[in-house]
């Protein structure tokens, strides 16, 4: 039986991500994806040949850039228009990648994994925060001994420093107006997205993500299992400080 509609959580709705996907993976996001690909490989080690896990693939610009550089990588993502681009882009380039259309608390695919990763704010949507405890729990289950869990999320401490509470920017002929708060002490950041097109009319989607200190992040991969914890602040492995620009946590699997 398929789910109504209002049972749905916002980030199972497909229109969200086809009509929003060109505003979140711009210019600038997608300019970054050579640095952040590089980056798990530098943090992590791990030898070309290895084989990992893209949890929330989206698309899969990770996935496809990993797997140019010699890896054997699987990628699951809910969204059906984006698994379909991520096959697509890996059979123009003939890449060793898999992608899988699932729902990444129910449906990990099983391992064993040298490596998993989740890149770029794809944690924390769900209502129930305990969902949150299960994917990584699921992550920890189909990784082989001596791999690793990246998690690469904005950070309470990052947000914090420089929080803003609005911002615009203008697609063509659409102006967007994007709004923030900081909700149920500090642990949900709720977003509205307004969008006003030239002829004056006006679209807007709210949503809201969890969001985690590093201390929280590393508590919860602990309490799945990992073995040791390594943060960082950015993609060169600079601390997770006042100067951090992201909060990237590796849990490793003994």
């Amino acid at each position: 039986m398929s789910m109504r509609e209002e049972d749905k959580e916002w980030f199972e709705s497909d229109w969200f991500w086809e009509t929003f996907g060109p505003i979140m993976f711009d210019e600038q996001t997608m300019s970054k994806t050579d640095e952040e690909a590089e980056g798990v490989v530098k943090l992590t080690g791990i030898p070309r040949g290895s084989r990992i896990l893209d949890v929330c693939c989206g698309f899969g610009r990770h996935s496809l850039e990993l797997a140019r550089w010699g890896y054997e990588m699987t990628g699951i993502d809910r969204t059906e228009s984006y698994i379909r681009r991520a096959r697509e882009g890996a059979r123009l380039e003939n890449l060793d990648c898999r992608f899988l259309e699932g729902d990444v608390r129910t449906d990990i695919p099983d391992g064993p994994f040298d490596g998993a990763v989740c890149m770029w704010n794809s944690f924390g949507y769900s209502d129930d925060p305990q969902d949150d405890e299960i994917i990584v729990k699921s992550v920890y289950d189909k990784l082989a001994p001596g791999s690793f869990f990246l998690l690469d999320t904005p950070g309470k401490e990052v947000i914090a420093s420089g929080f803003e509470a609005n911002t615009w920017f203008e697609r063509g002929d659409t102006k967007i107006l994007l709004e923030y708060s900081i909700d149920l002490n500090w642990t949900v950041l709720t977003n509205r997205w307004l969008f006003m097109e030239k002829d004056g009319d006006i679209n807007e989607f709210s949503f809201s993500q969890r969001i985690f200190s590093a201390l929280e992040m590393a508590q919860m991969l602990y309490r799945a299992g990992f073995d040791s914890i390594d943060i960082y602040g950015d993609w060169q492995g600079a601390p997770y400080d006042n100067n951090a620009e992201r909060l990237i946590v590796i849990g490793w699997k003994v």
